[in-house]
């Protein structure tokens, strides 16, 4: 025969006080500003907007403001598990607030999501403490655990899913993505405690020059993040920017919408930076030293707009680069655009745009030559801006030394500027100089 046993006064009186405490918090919450949806909103209108995206969170408002219907037969001792309802919904609630606690990227709470998961847990407490019996946990207590941690691990995979995945722990354990890594493995670590933390600059740029090139990029985004860290252990290359004025939070770029990641439905990674990032790597693109690759691009780039211009193009009988003057101003603004992208002077000297036209059209030959029938071939030199012998016949060593003055008058100026050794380093390995031009004997 079942024994009745009696309610303490006490629990009564406690959970009544923290019901009260509770309900307060409850509606408080619904007035607060949700900052993460949008400016102008209140928490309790946006609950409204995703009421139906996130059934835990549903039912828990559900359970919170049916219970002062229920308070007086739960007052009674009737309805002794109304309480299990807003407690089974806890997991779902306290796994966002667990996350932002924690740095997990993309995920943050404000004030009014973390008072209403506070006071739907004051509530569940009140009514179990107002149901409690003297023997609340001996009568079941293994049920009582068993369904504790199925709510955990049902809201887990719920909520995160990759949890459970083998390759998760792998990149969790690693710190970071490993070279040869896929797209669903950059997609996976996105849960991972590592993703999007901002970098060191010190470990980072060790052994590297730094500079924004395709390898610090990848290096970067192996970690989650879409620019390298910003090299502040290096003087030299901060000053002039102004960094105090720039916000250093670490943000979702807008402009990851527009190349993929989860919120934007192509299923790729979403990389995390700042607004000082971005600021900075844009000025560092306009005021530092280019990598060999980028400043040969933008040089030849110039080479070409103005070697082409001078070519005749004819029209209805009439030469549309006849005209001298807009031909200056053309080539002009060429020179202009890329002294404001950092391309030094040095660059773009008449010689060096000369012998950068005539090494980008030797590259353009070998492949025409491999690839073209010979009437095509024969088209392509009768195009050319300069004698063919100098795309078709060896060069000679006169001839390779002019087309190399430049950067060696380059670097030479960067050492005299006292710039870092391991931008020249890189030029003369990326040129194939030699270190007694630019060092001379010493």
């Amino acid at each position: 025969m079942r024994q009745e046993i009696q309610r303490s006064p006490l629990h009564g009186t406690i959970g009544l006080a923290i019901y009260a405490a509770g309900m307060v918090m409850f509606f408080v919450s619904a007035f607060l500003a949700c900052t993460s949806v949008g400016p102008g909103l209140v928490a309790g209108f946006v609950a409204i907007l995703l009421f139906f995206c996130y059934p835990f969170h549903a039912m828990a408002i559900i359970a919170t403001l049916s219970s002062p219907i229920v308070l007086p037969w739960i007052r009674k001792g009737k309805l002794r598990r109304f309480w299990a309802a807003l407690a089974f919904c806890l997991p779902a609630i306290w796994v966002f607030p667990i996350a932002a606690l924690s740095g997990v990227p993309r995920v943050g709470i404000h004030a009014g999501y973390f008072i209403w998961a506070l006071a739907t847990s004051l509530v569940a407490l009140s009514l179990a403490l107002m149901t409690h019996q003297a023997k609340p946990l001996e009568t079941r207590p293994r049920k009582v655990v068993t369904w504790g941690l199925a709510a955990i691990i049902l809201t887990c995979a719920f909520i995160r899913p990759h949890y459970f995945l083998p390759r998760f722990w792998q990149l969790q354990f690693a710190g970071e993505l490993p070279a040869n890594a896929c797209s669903s493995d950059a997609v996976i670590a996105q849960g991972t405690s590592w993703w999007g933390k901002p970098l060191g600059p010190e470990k980072f740029w060790n052994n590297m020059t730094v500079w924004n090139d395709d390898v610090a990029e990848m290096a970067a985004h192996r970690h989650g993040r879409w620019y390298p860290p910003i090299p502040t252990h290096l003087t030299n290359l901060i000053t002039g920017f102004p960094l105090r004025s720039r916000n250093q939070a670490t943000i979702v770029p807008d402009w990851q919408d527009c190349i993929g990641g989860p919120d934007s439905g192509s299923g790729g990674p979403v990389y995390l930076g700042s607004d000082a990032d971005g600021a900075y790597w844009n000025w560092f693109w306009r005021t530092k030293p280019k990598p060999p690759p980028v400043l040969e691009r933008e040089q030849v780039d110039v080479a070409l707009r103005i070697y082409n211009g001078r070519q005749p193009l004819i029209w209805q009988g009439k030469d549309m680069h006849g005209n001298a003057m807009e031909r200056e101003c053309s080539e002009s603004c060429a020179k202009q655009r890329a002294r404001e992208i950092g391309v030094p002077p040095e660059a773009l000297t008449e010689e060096a745009l000369f012998w950068a036209y005539v090494m980008s059209k030797r590259k353009e030959y070998v492949n025409e030559e491999a690839t073209a029938w010979g009437q095509r071939l024969q088209h392509f030199l009768a195009r050319l801006a300069v004698d063919p012998a100098l795309i078709t016949d060896p060069l000679r060593d006169d001839q390779l030394k002019a087309a190399n003055a430049w950067k060696i008058c380059y670097l030479r100026r960067l050492r005299q500027e006292q710039w870092d050794d391991s931008y020249i380093r890189s030029y003369v390995q990326a040129w194939n100089l030699s270190s007694n031009d630019i060092y001379g004997a010493d």
